[in-house]
């Protein structure tokens, strides 16, 4: 029997960002593929105020959850994890070595790895960076299998940590679901080569500074939460925040930019660091949407974008326009078919299919 894990939050909130849509769809993925599913509650309950005893017994209340949740499942199943958890246990290794033990394969879906993207950063605690290295990077060791971004992320885990690389498999890409998908209305939309460059994400300057620093001789359409309009340029159009499924519909212009940092000259800093090993989860919504995609030539997916012929890579944001100027109208359909072509496999699940088939 193959099972996977779901966290419940009974505070969670319909968000008008990627973060929930893109474990949402694992989980329909999994639901496609005949896996049973294994409900875990969350205890969130302001855990950052308890004190240093009450915060040490959050962390066995959640192993336990877990334990007790887990207890059904035999020799020789599959169980399926989403990584990072929504709440976190130092004891979730222990779990893993423990299920490994009573002969239940552990496979890890990672979406985020915190050990990188957070232990990089200078307004996270030290404590914590402790904690997210050791639950994380001792899960990895320990588990069966895990379904990494790419061929980069896989090398990374390899050499860092030292985690063997025939238990990690890697994804691809994000899949991208729509539900009751419409093309028609998909063709009511203006691309165009000549169109504005569509930035969609999170948009405040601490997550994405390069948007107040763009190139002033290209136009663009944001898309998205916490997006600081007086500090932008005014080439910068803001459209709004929808929700996932809503945004594929909504998006106007030519090219989706992938793009991280604080610098639109490269991409800098921790964010544009972790671009270097990561999916950022707006390609696939882009790629989604039939639209090509602009990528930083360092990053992770940049050799997927170059494969597939649905999409350009760029040092800097400045190269934009005289590309863009210089392409064809046929170049720009072809990238665009290829775009669509690589959208219709995201849509029906294709790459998170294709990993789970290697894993088990």
């Amino acid at each position: 029997m193959n099972y996977y894990v779901v966290e419940t939050d009974k505070h969670k909130l319909i968000q008008k960002t990627a973060g929930v849509k893109a474990r949402q769809d694992v989980e329909t993925i999994f639901k496609w593929n005949n896996l049973k599913k294994i409900e875990i509650p969350c205890l969130i309950e302001g855990r950052e105020n308890k004190t240093r005893l009450g915060k040490i017994k959050a962390h066995y209340d959640v192993y336990m959850l877990w334990k007790n949740a887990l207890k059904k499942i035999k020799k020789n199943d599959w169980i399926y994890i989403q990584f990072p958890l929504l709440e976190h246990t130092m004891l979730f290794s222990l779990l893993i070595k423990n299920l490994e033990k009573r002969g239940i394969h552990t496979s890890i879906i990672i979406h985020d790895v915190e050990a990188i993207r957070f232990t990089l950063r200078n307004d996270v605690p030290l404590s914590r960076k402790i904690r997210m290295r050791f639950e994380e990077i001792s899960s990895f060791k320990n588990c069966s299998k895990i379904i990494v971004h790419n061929e980069k992320m896989k090398s990374f885990m390899h050499e860092k940590w030292k985690i063997h690389k025939d238990k990690m498999d890697i994804l691809g890409i994000f899949d991208y679901l729509v539900e009751n998908y419409n093309e028609e209305l998909l063709e009511k939309r203006n691309l165009s080569r000549k169109g504005p460059v569509i930035i969609a994400g999170a948009l405040s300057k601490h997550k994405a500074g390069y948007i107040y620093n763009l190139p002033e001789n290209c136009n663009f359409n944001l898309y998205g939460i916490n997006f600081e309009r007086e500090k932008a340029s005014s080439n910068t159009n803001y459209v709004g925040a929808f929700n996932p499924e809503e945004l594929i519909y909504n998006l106007q212009g030519s090219f989706g930019l992938v793009w991280d940092g604080d610098s639109s000259a490269t991409c800098t800093g921790v964010y544009g660091d972790y671009l270097k090993i990561n999916n950022p989860h707006k390609t696939s919504m882009y790629l989604a949407a039939g639209i090509p995609v602009i990528i930083w030539e360092e990053a992770a997916l940049a050799n997927f974008i170059k494969k597939n012929h649905c999409g350009i890579t760029i040092k800097s944001t400045d190269e934009i326009r005289n590309i863009i100027d210089n392409m064809l109208d046929e170049e720009y359909e072809t990238l665009k078919a290829n775009a669509c072509k690589i959208g219709g496999k995201l849509r029906r699940g294709y790459f998170l299919k294709s990993a789970m088939k290697q894993s088990i």
